[in-house]
């Protein structure tokens, strides 16, 4: 709606008519006329008053969120020959306060214009709606009203809080079911929707709702919780996430549920500990059974640093040279790391054995290090390997160098190999890594004519650059034919060009995988194979869609095997397709698919065929796996004249999911039927995956296997195809008895009869009462008491105030005590004695045509002194509390956040003086919910 009315005629000859007369006419007439023009630039009511006319904006929008105020201007002129008393009655709405006063008397005279200024400050709730702000005017000299009215809007404002009424909840000994409330309340000034997610996977949470709310409207959710003996034993404190989404925002609120126990450990043990975990592992494999045992830890040390150690036996009762006793060590700080042990090194050596290593780190931009390692007596890698290393930053360029010097004995090779890496550019948008090296091998046998020794060099970039749409990844690394290493004669390749057309993508892509020191082109098994991933060369062009939940690839272009081996291999056009489908958060299926095909190969014009292919179906309780590989194989024959054939491999296996015991045992069960075209055998297997996890007891047991079933083959399961292991870990914490580190803090609570402040005989203890140490909440026992084992020296605050479990009992000392632990075990006792008692009770009074269901059952009261001291009870299914307390001035108010709009008490909060002679105080909340709005239709 406009503000202002204007037409052209009422702008442009009003300009004219001032320019005219501002030469003519003095200031007080010239001001009088420009106002008479402005005033009727405003909207005119409809409604008139006798010789009143009344003018004013019809409406008003705050165009920002933080403009809190609105101003208009309400002009009332007389066009009558005698002086007007008017009554101005000004009505706000919703969300919008007057500033100032709601009626004005004015008078004006004969042929004048008065004014009145409406300021309206905006509240946090005001609606983005229209809504009227009503205008009466009182003509008290002709006894004449006219009733005006305007239109105040906020700016649409979308916001939410998420907040829990409590954040600890306590599971006690007789807990069979709980209530862990929030609320989600649109504290936005228009409706919104909001997505709210519950994860727990202790209580087997796993919850989705979508709220739609209105601007100011809340929603109060429940989550019901049932809790078993079994979970107790278990429940030590879990941590419910809630997450809610609404526009652009997402909060998390975690809500702790604690079981209350007597005593509890805030350390393994009163000595100083060393950790370990021990493992032990049986294995079946091809007829032999075999065991071995091990041990690995970490321990912080006092400067910071860390130790790391472990240990893993060879395997026993299995009959071969290959295994090897392992031990292993680190040692680590902010300056250094040393390490001693197995090691691996997959750089431009293929190293493996016992070894050492070593770096310095300087101020975050210098790394100098050293490592060697020594091959095994026993293993198929011979080779013995040292290196240097440096890492720097120079301004924004990062560098890495090394110096490798490897001895193959069994080749009586010697290789020395300088390498650099350097990473030019780090931007989010371009990134970019160059590296070169150059080395020569050396040999201790000499074969005349052959030039062996030769320098070798290796060079190589990686990219990666975005603009836009457009993205370009590139990386390429080609070693010459005597580079030293595994990568002697490689040449790796793959570039890709990709352009985002909306949801479609197109790309161009080059891929090239050459490597000469290892070939496994013939590497196949029943669910593997590298011919699509080495020693090939493949371009083409990929297209894709992204569509809500489906994602589908579609690829096309040339393959082929590039090695001195597959010479004879053929070129294949070759097709790519993939496609991911989301139908639910349970529920998934995907396929892929690359397949090649050529129709004329070699003398005999043969029609060859390859392909890998899978597929999936992934659901929460299972799925099914299928695969299919089909890949050419030489026939080499007498006349010269080789041929191709295929060799296939086809597998399906579906597999069922297991999670049980609150999820400490999961994994998957699943059987598998495979056939292979190379031995005309068709078999299946049983297949397992499971992992055990007790975190209080620290075991972890993991089981993997597979066990034939069944074959075509008369001798397989002589040949015991069968494997099957089962790995079992077990965390320790090895106390060290030398010199006790940590103390224990017994607390006893009981009624002080004869308040003499000491426990004397007959006197009762104080059973399931709530007690508090620092962030920690306990339950005394049947003899009132409380263990806090295995603390460090200092004070601990204890809290007495949470619930009251003895009426009119109270601690003599005060709910909140400071005892010390120092150097030894603490035990104290805390005598209560008769104090003042608050009872109270809260009335639900609810709509009776309302479906609205609302319990006092756990609702917070908070009672606090003038000291700043508070206690804390919880209304029981009948609405009643009570609360202990000395004599004194008290503030017993219930929780604000636990009530809604529409539902509110009739008092939040009662301030009581409590005298020494008065035993029991009562009080009474009502809660009640707010009467609908009854609208009443007339007849015409």
């Amino acid at each position: 709606m406009a503000g202002l009315l204007f037409c052209v005629e009422s702008v442009v000859f009003p300009v004219i008519v001032i320019t005219v007369l501002f030469m003519k006419l003095s200031l007080p007439y010239l001001l009088s006329i420009i106002l008479s023009l402005a005033v009727t630039s405003f909207t005119e009511a409809s409604a008139q008053l006798a010789d009143i006319t009344v003018s004013y904006r019809d409406s008003l929008e705050s165009e920002e969120e933080d403009n809190k105020l609105l101003s208009n201007n309400i002009f009332f002129s007389n066009k009558g020959l005698k002086e007007s008393e008017l009554l101005v009655s000004i009505h706000d709405t919703t969300g919008w306060k007057l500033i100032g006063e709601k009626k004005q008397i004015i008078k004006i005279l004969p042929g004048t214009t008065r004014l009145i200024s409406l300021n309206f400050i905006k509240s946090a709730t005001a609606s983005s709606k229209w809504l009227p702000v009503k205008i009466v005017v009182l003509d008290k000299i002709n006894i004449l009203s006219a009733t005006y009215s305007f239109q105040l809007k906020a700016r649409p404002v979308k916001r939410f809080e998420l907040t829990g009424n409590e954040t600890e909840f306590y599971v006690q000994k007789d807990t069979r079911n709980l209530a862990v409330k929030y609320t989600v309340k649109n504290t936005g000034n228009t409706d919104d929707i909001i997505d709210v997610n519950i994860q727990n996977p202790f209580f087997n949470l796993s919850e989705n709702k979508r709220l739609k709310l209105e601007g100011g409207e809340e929603y109060n959710g429940v989550i019901n919780l049932r809790v078993t003996d079994l979970m107790k034993q278990k429940l030590i404190k879990e941590s419910i996430k809630i997450s809610a989404r609404g526009y652009r925002k997402k909060t998390v609120l975690s809500l702790n549920v604690n079981r209350l126990l007597n005593t509890a450990k805030k350390h393994t043990s009163a000595y100083p500990t060393f950790p370990i975990e021990l493992e032990t592992g049986i294995l079946k494999s091809f007829n032999q059974n075999s065991f071995y045992l091990g041990f690995s830890g970490e321990k912080v040390l006092k400067n910071g640093a860390k130790l790391k150690y472990g240990y893993r036996s060879k395997q026993f009762g299995i009959a071969n040279r290959l295994e090897q006793h392992i031990f292993r060590v680190g040692y680590t700080t902010d300056k250094w790391s040393i390490y001693a042990g197995e090691m691996a090194d997959m750089g431009y050596f293929n190293a493996f054995g016992q070894g050492f290593s070593g770096t310095h780190f300087y101020k975050k931009k210098l790394e100098l290090g050293v490592r060697s390692i020594f091959h095994n007596r026993a293993s198929p890698v011979k080779n013995d390997m040292g290196e240097i290393f440096v890492k720097h930053k120079f301004k924004k360029v990062s560098f890495s160098h090394s110096l490798s010097v490897n001895v193959s004995r069994p080749e009586r090779r010697g290789s020395v190999l300088l390498s650099t890496e350097a990473s030019l550019i780090s931007t989010t948008n371009f990134l970019l890594t160059v590296k070169a090296a150059a080395g020569q091998d050396h040999f201790m046998v000499k074969v005349p004519g052959v030039p062996f020794e030769k320098a070798g060099t290796l060079f190589g970039y990686s990219t990666s650059y975005t603009l836009g749409k457009v993205s370009l990844n590139s990386d390429m690394q080609i070693g010459s034919y005597y580079l030293p290493g595994i990568y002697s004669g490689s040449n790796i390749q793959n570039h890709a060009l990709s352009v985002a057309l909306g949801k479609y993508a197109v790309g161009l892509n080059y891929q090239r995988n050459e490597v000469q020191t290892k070939n496994f082109l013939f590497r196949d098994t029943i669910f593997n194979t590298a011919f699509f991933e080495l020693n090939m060369e493949r371009y083409g062009v990929t297209v894709s869609r992204q569509f809500k939940k489906i994602n589908i690839s579609l690829g096309a272009g040339k393959f082929k095997q590039v090695s001195t081996f597959t010479s004879q291999l053929p070129a294949y056009n070759f097709i790519d397709f993939a496609s991911t489908y989301r139908i639910n958060q349970n529920l998934l299926f995907s396929i892929r698919s690359a397949s090649g095909y050529n129709s004329t190969v070699g003398i005999k014009g043969q029609k060859v065929w390859v392909s890998n292919s899978s597929a999936l179906l992934d659901t929460k309780f299972g799925g099914i796996r299928a695969l299919y590989v089909r890949i050419p194989r030489i026939l080499l024959g007498l006349s010269g004249a080789d041929s191709l054939v295929e060799r296939e491999t086809m597998s399906i296996s579906p597999y069922i999911k297991l999670s049980l015991f609150q999820k400490t045992l999961i994994g998957n069960i699943g059987y598998s039927i495979a056939r292979s075209s190379f031995d005309n055998n068709t078999i299946s297997f049983l297949t397992t995956s499971l992992n055990y996890k007790n975190k209080k007891n620290g075991f972890d047991v993991r089981v993997f296997g597979n066990i034939p079933i069944s074959s075509s083959e008369s001798d397989f399961f002589q040949r015991g195809n069968s494997n099957f292991n089962i790995t079992i870990f077990k965390k320790l914490n090895v106390p060290i008895p030398f010199k006790k580190k940590y103390h224990t803090l017994s607390v006893k609570l009981y009624k002080d009869i004869n308040q003499n402040k000491q426990l004397d005989a007959g006197e009762q203890p104080i059973q399931n009462a709530i007690v508090r140490i620092g962030q920690n909440s306990f339950e005394t026992d049947k003899y009132g008491s409380i263990h806090y084992k295995n603390i460090e020296n200092g004070f601990y605050p204890l809290d007495f105030s949470s619930v009251s479990t003895e009426k009119s009992m109270i601690p003599a000392d005060g709910f909140r005590q400071f005892p010390e632990v120092k150097g030894r075990n603490t035990s104290i006792s805390i005598p209560y004695q008769k104090g003042k008692l608050i009872e109270g009770k809260i009335d639900i009074i609810l709509d009776t045509f309302s479906a609205k269901k609302f319990f006092a059952k756990g609702l917070k009261i908070v009672v606090s002194d003038t000291s700043g001291n508070y206690y804390i009870a919880f209304a029981d299914e009948a609405g009643d509390f009570f609360v202990s307390v000395p004599a004194g001035r008290y503030k017993i108010s219930l929780n604000p956040e636990a009530f809604s709009a529409e539902i509110q008490p009739d008092q939040m909060e009662y301030v009581l003086d409590i005298g020494k002679d008065e035993d029991v105080t009562k009080i009474l909340f009502t809660v009640r919910q707010r009467n609908r709005q009854i609208i009443y239709l007339k007849n015409n």
